[in-house]
């Protein structure tokens, strides 16, 4: 009990935007509204944690990998960087974060290793190198997390679907049936695409406009209980039919 009472907390948490469809009031658009922020929160969060365990997997210092991942990711914010808005510009944030808090932390530590195997001590010359490119990107004005952004519109577009979530099942189902977890091996590509969408989806019912995505992070609590895919056929048909009243 006392180990499923927070992930039941956490599965509550990420329902929201499932049943917020069927309830009102003042309180679900506070919960919403701080649930935007949240992604940018946790992308920054993401950097520090994922760079720290990145050093101590590769033996690098965790200190230098550590700073020099949070200073990339500052000089790969957005643009325009506005924090006068700090909520607003988390909600920005929150789009690409994640995968540029995982791209970040991998580079920055394939520098340092690199930097070692070419002379020893010289870690902080591979890391240095990633950040003046980053340095200079920031003083042309030019930023990773639009780049990201960019190149995530597309994929959105071809993940919020039917066939592509079939896939995704498929792929996952398989991995299991040779002993290899399907959803946390492929978890760091769905993960933030789905987030992503489930972002926007979020910001859309914050201004009363339609929902412009169907399947997003909640849409998976519907897919895997009981095994991947296992429900998957009722709220294809629940979906079916919302769409045609």
């Amino acid at each position: 009990m006392r180990e499923s009472l927070p992930r039941s907390f956490f599965a509550l948490l990420a329902a929201i935007p499932v049943f917020m469809l069927f309830a009102g009031g003042s309180f679900l658009q506070r919960l919403i509204a701080a649930e935007l922020p949240a992604f940018g929160i946790m992308a920054a969060a993401l950097a520090a944690i994922l760079s720290y365990r990145l050093a101590l997997h590769l033996r690098l210092p965790r200190a230098l990998l550590v700073a020099a991942t949070c200073a990339a990711f500052l000089l790969a914010l957005p643009r325009p960087i506005d924090f006068s808005r700090p909520l607003a510009y988390l909600n920005l944030v929150g789009g690409t974060g994640l995968f540029l808090a995982i791209g970040l932390a991998l580079i920055v530590a394939g520098a340092a290793a690199l930097g070692r195997r070419i002379a020893k001590g010289a870690e902080i010359a591979g890391v240095a190198t990633v950040l003046a490119l980053l340095v200079v990107a920031f003083l042309f004005h030019l930023s990773p997390a639009n780049a990201v952004a960019a190149a995530l519109a597309p994929l959105g577009r071809l993940g919020d679907s039917y066939g592509a979530l079939m896939l995704i099942v498929a792929l996952e189902t398989l991995l299991w049936a040779v002993g290899v977890h399907g959803p946390a091996l492929l978890a760091a590509v769905i993960t933030p695409l789905y987030l992503t969408l489930q972002r926007q989806n979020t910001d859309a019912f914050m201004h009363h406009a339609p929902l412009p995505h169907i399947v997003v992070t909640s849409f998976f609590l519907f897919v895997f209980p009981g095994g991947a895919g296992a429900t998957l056929p009722v709220h294809f048909c629940y979906s079916l039919a919302a769409l045609r009243a």
